[in-house]
């Protein structure tokens, strides 16, 4: 699926609001975005006609609600999304989680394949970053950004390829710094780059496969591809084509891809960006980004989300990465029953998890384990409930947990808190009588309460 059509889908949905009148891309946008966002449900989707200064629309908000992700992923759910994937996992040879998913995604049917044709490249234009609709969210940025991009490297080694999300900012027509993550497969292949003293190809892709666009900031395993992974979410190759001016293969039907070059050691101060914890953020020495070649599709759309306090889109699209955790973690750690990333701590903040079959202290060495290696190794705050716990009634969790509080059950290591809140005897919970429930019931008119 193109953003195109996953676009048309949502508008034929009646899930897509069109604003025709002429929007500022410094702030209103962003403004507007981020009332539709706080809607319950996570409002609409946006697109915006006229942005001010670019001829290209600009789509926001997208992904930013349960039904349009799982639309993305091909799913009627999150939940059955994560049931296929658990279905495929568990059906695959592997020593552990992460070798059954790469060994899931190496099928030879999800190779990509060669378009010859592409989309992506209708239109040649000049190698100007003015071109794109970037934008400024919140008060204290300064320079434009790209908030949903597809940053495609390779290893100069082996060609392989990784497709990460980092924000871009645009400093000047020719040239953006990007924001390689810590440990990303970005950040490892300029490292790559750099030793051998020699300039980094990179291609930034605008759109594409909704499900890539997941893919991309999920927390894949190290080695899995990404483009397999969008391929076994849709059930179909991704369509991939070379780029004009430097040796990347990029998404074929993205809507715009920018190509460039890092110099060896080459960076520049980004300025501040609103960030999802809800302060400004800025890296001092950013990987400077040189353009060589921007091309895109014929009547381009530009998609951007908006980053700031929760709820924002980002909190949907981490919902999906949650049940692929899950799923993943269900192998490794089979007293694993259920996995929440609450919306308001976004990502691997906190994490709650409902487990089964532990014995005194396990529980302990169960946080120990999943911190010390698993996808929750991040998370500042772990929580261990019974499996008879809804994990996402958060009065529940907070009651059991704050109830069974002591300092044996309390694990802190490098700024992070496990609490092991488990151990509850269902038999032992104090729970009305169904038969004086019943009773009450029946006799409710009595009692003169309504």
């Amino acid at each position: 699926m193109s953003l195109r059509r996953f676009i048309t889908e949502l508008e034929q949905g009646n899930d897509l609001r069109k604003i025709s009148t002429h929007v500022s891309p410094s702030l209103e946008l962003a403004a507007i975005t981020d009332r539709i966002c706080k809607a319950p449900g996570g409002g609409s989707a946006l697109q915006f006609e006229q942005v001010t200064g670019y001829k290209f629309p600009v789509a926001t908000n997208l992904f930013g609600s349960y039904s349009r992700i799982a639309l993305a992923l091909g799913a009627s759910s999150l939940e059955d999304f994560g049931q296929q994937l658990g279905n495929s996992l568990q059906s695959t040879i592997g020593q552990n989680a992460n070798d059954r998913l790469k060994n899931l995604l190496d099928d030879v049917d999800l190779q990509p394949v060669p378009d010859i044709n592409p989309p992506c490249q209708r239109i040649i234009a000049k190698a100007d970053l003015s071109l794109i609709p970037a934008l400024k969210y919140w008060p204290q940025e300064t320079i434009p950004s790209l908030t949903l991009p597809l940053i495609i490297t390779a290893d100069p080694d082996t060609g392989q390829q990784n497709c990460g999300m980092y924000r871009v900012q645009l400093h000047d027509a020719e040239s953006g710094t990007i924001n390689f993550g810590t440990d990303s497969g970005g950040a490892k292949h300029l490292k790559a780059w750099q030793e051998r003293k020699q300039p980094m190809p990179v291609a930034i892709a605008l759109g594409g496969d909704p499900a890539l666009i997941w893919a991309a900031g999920a927390p894949l395993p190290k080695n899995c591809d990404e483009l397999h992974m969008a391929a076994w979410i849709t059930g179909r190759p991704q369509s991939i084509t070379p780029c004009l001016s430097q040796p990347i293969q990029v998404p074929a039907n993205a809507e715009f891809v920018i190509e460039g070059i890092i110099q060896p050691g080459e960076s520049r101060a980004e300025g501040l960006f609103g960030n999802h914890t809800g302060g400004y953020v800025s890296n001092p020495a950013a990987p400077l980004f040189r353009v060589t070649a921007i091309s895109h599709r014929r009547d381009a759309i530009c998609p951007a989300t908006l980053v700031g306090p929760p709820p924002m889109e980002d909190c949907y699209l981490a919902k999906a990465s949650e049940r692929l955790m899950l799923e993943l973690l269900k192998i490794d750690y089979p007293q694993i029953c259920e996995l929440s990333l609450p919306i308001e701590t976004i990502f691997h903040g906190c994490a709650l998890l409902a487990v089964k079959g532990l014995k005194g202290g396990q529980g302990i060495e169960l946080i120990r384990e999943l911190w010390n290696d698993s996808q929750l190794k991040r998370s500042k705050l772990l929580i261990l409930l019974d499996s008879d716990v809804d994990l996402r009634n958060p009065s529940l969790n907070y009651w059991r947990t704050v109830n069974l509080l002591e300092e044996s059950r309390i694990l802190t290591d490098r700024g992070r808190i496990g609490i092991d809140a488990t151990g509850i005897d269902p038999a032992t919970l104090v729970e009305k009588s169904q038969e004086t429930t019943d009773l009450v019931i029946r006799r409710w008119s009595e009692y003169g309460l309504d």
